[in-house]
Protein backbone atom coordinates (compact mmCIF):
# COMPACT_ATOMS: atom_id res chain seq x y z
CA UNK A 1 0.00 0.00 0.00
CA UNK A 2 1.19 3.95 0.70
CA UNK A 3 4.25 4.47 2.81
CA UNK A 4 2.63 6.98 4.54
CA UNK A 5 -0.93 7.31 4.15
CA UNK A 6 -2.90 10.44 6.17
CA UNK A 7 -6.69 9.64 5.48
CA UNK A 8 -9.20 12.04 7.08
CA UNK A 9 -10.24 15.67 6.74
CA UNK A 10 -10.30 15.76 10.70
CA UNK A 11 -6.15 14.49 10.64
CA UNK A 12 -4.49 18.25 10.23
CA UNK A 13 -1.72 19.53 11.06
CA UNK A 14 1.18 16.68 10.30
CA UNK A 15 4.63 16.85 9.54
CA UNK A 16 6.89 14.34 7.55
CA UNK A 17 10.28 14.97 7.40
CA UNK A 18 14.08 13.29 6.99
CA UNK A 19 12.83 10.12 6.14
CA UNK A 20 13.58 7.78 3.46
CA UNK A 21 10.24 6.76 1.93
CA UNK A 22 10.57 3.52 -0.61
CA UNK A 23 14.14 3.55 -0.81
CA UNK A 24 16.76 0.89 1.29
CA UNK A 25 18.80 3.09 4.39
CA UNK A 26 21.33 4.51 2.35
CA UNK A 27 19.02 6.08 -0.21
CA UNK A 28 20.80 3.51 -3.07
CA UNK A 29 18.47 1.29 -4.17
CA UNK A 30 14.56 1.11 -4.44
CA UNK A 31 12.52 -0.85 -1.55
CA UNK A 32 9.12 0.15 -2.92
CA UNK A 33 5.79 0.96 -1.19
CA UNK A 34 3.24 -1.03 -3.48
CA UNK A 35 1.16 2.43 -4.04
CA UNK A 36 2.81 5.72 -3.05
CA UNK A 37 5.39 6.81 -1.04
CA UNK A 38 3.17 9.87 0.40
CA UNK A 39 -0.54 9.88 0.30
CA UNK A 40 -2.48 12.89 1.69
CA UNK A 41 -6.18 11.32 1.14
CA UNK A 42 -8.18 14.43 2.87
CA UNK A 43 -6.03 15.21 5.11
CA UNK A 44 -5.26 19.19 5.54
CA UNK A 45 -2.45 21.37 7.00
CA UNK A 46 0.35 18.81 6.00
CA UNK A 47 4.17 19.77 5.83
CA UNK A 48 5.89 17.40 3.82
CA UNK A 49 9.72 18.15 4.08
CA UNK A 50 10.88 21.90 4.86
CA UNK A 51 13.89 24.51 4.41
CA UNK A 52 15.66 23.44 7.27
CA UNK A 53 18.61 21.54 7.40
CA UNK A 54 17.42 17.48 7.40
CA UNK A 55 13.88 18.32 7.00
CA UNK A 56 13.25 17.33 3.38
CA UNK A 57 12.37 13.72 2.57
CA UNK A 58 14.11 11.09 -0.22
CA UNK A 59 10.65 9.55 -2.02
CA UNK A 60 11.83 7.07 -4.88
CA UNK A 61 11.27 3.93 -5.83
CA UNK A 62 7.71 4.04 -4.83
CA UNK A 63 5.17 1.30 -7.11
CA UNK A 64 2.61 4.74 -8.41
CA UNK A 65 3.75 8.17 -7.35
CA UNK A 66 6.31 10.06 -4.73
CA UNK A 67 3.38 11.92 -3.66
CA UNK A 68 -0.49 11.98 -4.32
CA UNK A 69 -2.54 14.92 -2.60
CA UNK A 70 -6.31 15.21 -2.01
CA UNK A 71 -6.16 17.69 0.53
CA UNK A 72 -5.61 21.37 1.68
CA UNK A 73 -3.11 23.34 3.10
CA UNK A 74 -0.47 21.30 1.86
CA UNK A 75 3.43 22.23 1.34
CA UNK A 76 6.14 20.16 -0.24
CA UNK A 77 9.32 21.39 -0.06
CA UNK A 78 13.20 20.56 0.23
CA UNK A 79 12.52 16.91 -1.04
CA UNK A 80 14.57 14.56 -3.39
CA UNK A 81 11.73 12.59 -5.69
CA UNK A 82 12.59 10.16 -8.00
CA UNK A 83 16.27 9.97 -7.41
CA UNK A 84 18.93 8.91 -4.92
CA UNK A 85 20.06 10.27 -1.41
CA UNK A 86 22.63 12.30 -3.98
CA UNK A 87 20.41 13.52 -6.42
CA UNK A 88 23.01 11.89 -9.06
CA UNK A 89 21.21 8.96 -10.34
CA UNK A 90 17.21 7.86 -10.82
CA UNK A 91 15.04 5.45 -8.46
CA UNK A 92 12.31 5.98 -10.31
CA UNK A 93 8.43 6.40 -8.41
CA UNK A 94 6.24 4.77 -10.91
CA UNK A 95 5.94 3.95 -14.22
CA UNK A 96 4.89 5.50 -17.59
CA UNK A 97 1.86 7.17 -17.11
CA UNK A 98 1.02 10.69 -15.46
CA UNK A 99 0.00 9.95 -12.07
CA UNK A 100 2.68 7.41 -11.48
CA UNK A 101 5.68 10.13 -11.44
CA UNK A 102 6.75 12.88 -8.71
CA UNK A 103 3.54 14.84 -7.00
CA UNK A 104 -0.03 14.03 -8.42
CA UNK A 105 -2.60 16.69 -6.89
CA UNK A 106 -5.62 15.40 -7.49
CA UNK A 107 -7.92 17.68 -5.16
CA UNK A 108 -7.41 20.53 -2.85
CA UNK A 109 -6.46 24.20 -2.30
CA UNK A 110 -3.77 26.46 -1.50
CA UNK A 111 -1.00 24.08 -2.10
CA UNK A 112 2.62 24.48 -2.40
CA UNK A 113 5.39 22.95 -4.58
CA UNK A 114 8.60 24.09 -3.75
CA UNK A 115 9.42 27.70 -3.19
CA UNK A 116 11.36 30.51 -4.09
CA UNK A 117 14.39 29.90 -1.77
CA UNK A 118 17.08 27.25 -2.80
CA UNK A 119 15.86 25.45 0.60
CA UNK A 120 12.13 25.31 -0.42
CA UNK A 121 13.48 23.58 -4.00
CA UNK A 122 12.01 19.82 -4.81
CA UNK A 123 13.99 18.06 -7.07
CA UNK A 124 11.92 15.88 -9.36
CA UNK A 125 13.94 14.21 -11.47
CA UNK A 126 14.12 10.55 -12.88
CA UNK A 127 10.80 9.48 -12.30
CA UNK A 128 8.57 6.78 -14.60
CA UNK A 129 5.97 9.76 -15.24
CA UNK A 130 5.14 13.54 -14.43
CA UNK A 131 7.59 15.14 -12.55
CA UNK A 132 4.25 17.30 -11.34
CA UNK A 133 0.79 16.35 -12.58
CA UNK A 134 -1.92 18.77 -11.32
CA UNK A 135 -5.26 16.77 -12.15
CA UNK A 136 -7.28 18.87 -10.18
CA UNK A 137 -7.63 21.54 -6.74
CA UNK A 138 -5.25 24.79 -7.16
CA UNK A 139 -1.54 24.17 -6.66
CA UNK A 140 1.46 26.53 -7.16
CA UNK A 141 4.98 25.53 -8.25
CA UNK A 142 7.75 27.24 -7.91
CA UNK A 143 11.72 26.92 -7.90
CA UNK A 144 12.00 23.88 -8.52
CA UNK A 145 14.37 21.58 -10.32
CA UNK A 146 12.84 19.00 -12.98
CA UNK A 147 14.41 16.56 -14.80
CA UNK A 148 17.81 17.73 -14.03
CA UNK A 149 20.53 16.29 -11.29
CA UNK A 150 20.72 18.00 -7.91
CA UNK A 151 24.27 19.45 -9.20
CA UNK A 152 22.39 21.18 -12.15
CA UNK A 153 25.19 19.61 -14.55
CA UNK A 154 23.28 16.61 -16.10
CA UNK A 155 19.78 15.51 -17.13
CA UNK A 156 18.26 13.09 -14.85
CA UNK A 157 14.91 13.37 -17.05
CA UNK A 158 11.06 11.85 -16.09
CA UNK A 159 9.38 9.59 -18.41
CA UNK A 160 6.35 11.82 -19.04
CA UNK A 161 6.06 15.39 -19.01
CA UNK A 162 7.94 17.85 -16.78
CA UNK A 163 4.46 19.76 -15.72
CA UNK A 164 1.43 18.39 -16.53
CA UNK A 165 -1.59 20.65 -15.99
CA UNK A 166 -5.37 19.05 -16.61
CA UNK A 167 -8.54 21.11 -17.46
CA UNK A 168 -9.77 20.56 -13.55
CA UNK A 169 -6.59 22.61 -11.85
CA UNK A 170 -8.27 26.37 -12.51
CA UNK A 171 -6.47 28.85 -10.77
CA UNK A 172 -3.06 27.14 -10.26
CA UNK A 173 0.57 29.08 -10.88
CA UNK A 174 3.27 27.83 -12.36
CA UNK A 175 6.60 29.81 -11.76
CA UNK A 176 6.62 33.78 -11.42
CA UNK A 177 7.81 36.89 -12.19
CA UNK A 178 9.96 37.49 -8.75
CA UNK A 179 13.24 36.19 -8.86
CA UNK A 180 13.09 32.72 -7.30
CA UNK A 181 9.77 31.52 -8.78
CA UNK A 182 10.71 30.05 -12.01
CA UNK A 183 10.75 26.33 -11.89
CA UNK A 184 14.04 24.89 -14.21
CA UNK A 185 12.12 22.16 -16.28
CA UNK A 186 14.54 19.47 -18.78
CA UNK A 187 14.43 16.56 -20.07
CA UNK A 188 11.31 15.29 -19.90
CA UNK A 189 10.66 12.01 -21.85
CA UNK A 190 14.06 10.73 -21.22
CA UNK A 191 13.61 7.78 -18.85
Amino acid sequence: NNGIWLSESTTLGNVIQGNRIGTNASGTGALPNAVNGVYVGGAASVTIGGTAAGAGNLISGNGQGGVKIEGNDVSVQGNLIGTNADGTAAIANGSFQAANGGVWVVSGSNILIGGTTVTARNLLSGNGGAGVWIDGGTATVQGNWIGVNAAGTGLLGNGGDGIFVTGGADGSVIGGSVAGEGNWVVGSGLV
